[in-house]
């Protein structure tokens, strides 16, 4: 309970940062977030997982338990629409970034990671906005359940041995050599004997 009051304040603090982040971005355009740092994926998905955490804190399981502040229930509302922005940010960044270097199985599970956030956004944006302001939190808990078994089984589909990013990536490596979107001397032979398994090093 100590754990979960404390997150639930850090809520506020955070609520707060995501709205004057978004506001920046609206005003500036999001290439402001380019310019500040070089790692916008990583960041994005993380600060979409605090609100994730702390909106939760927040929501609890009941709301006999939930918190009965009016400032910390609407900054868990904020950050439970916070996520899909910045998930769809992250989704931006990524595509940015394959688009200039291609595939890698780094960025396959980076991809999978986001599609699995956008999910979460989105679930959680109609959660919010079905609910309006007091009913938002039992529509929250229904769609942690749905998403949770979702996530589940994607995790389960990965465990198998259907997909071989090694090779998907080598592929599309190959694929921009021949197009000319990458040159002879920028290709970067290293990462495909190293990184990209069995089929980088053939």
């Amino acid at each position: 309970n100590v754990v979960l009051l404390v997150l639930s304040i850090l809520a506020v603090p955070l609520a707060i940062a995501l709205v004057i982040f978004l506001l920046a971005v609206l005003v500036s355009g999001i290439d402001v977030l380019w310019e500040a740092t070089k790692s916008a994926t990583p960041l994005l998905l993380s600060v979409a997982v605090g609100c994730f955490v702390l909106a939760n804190a927040v929501v609890r399981d009941d709301d006999e338990d939930a918190s009965k502040s009016q400032i910390l229930r609407i900054a868990g509302f904020v950050l439970a629409l916070g996520i899909l922005p910045l998930s769809i940010m992250a989704a931006i960044s990524m595509g940015t970034r394959i688009a200039q270097h291609g595939l890698s199985p780094e960025r396959i599970w980076a991809l999978i990671a986001i599609a699995v956030a956008v999910a979460y956004g989105v679930g959680y944006f109609v959660s919010a906005l079905r609910g309006r302001r007091e009913g938002w939190r039992g529509f929250l808990r229904q769609s942690n359940l749905h998403l949770a078994v979702m996530t589940a089984v994607i995790a389960f589909i990965l465990a198998m041995p259907i997909f071989n990013f090694g090779a998907i990536s080598a592929s599309n490596q190959l694929a921009r050599l021949q197009s000319g979107a990458v040159s002879v001397e920028d290709f970067d032979y290293g990462a495909l004997r190293w990184d990209f398994g069995d089929a980088g090093r053939e």
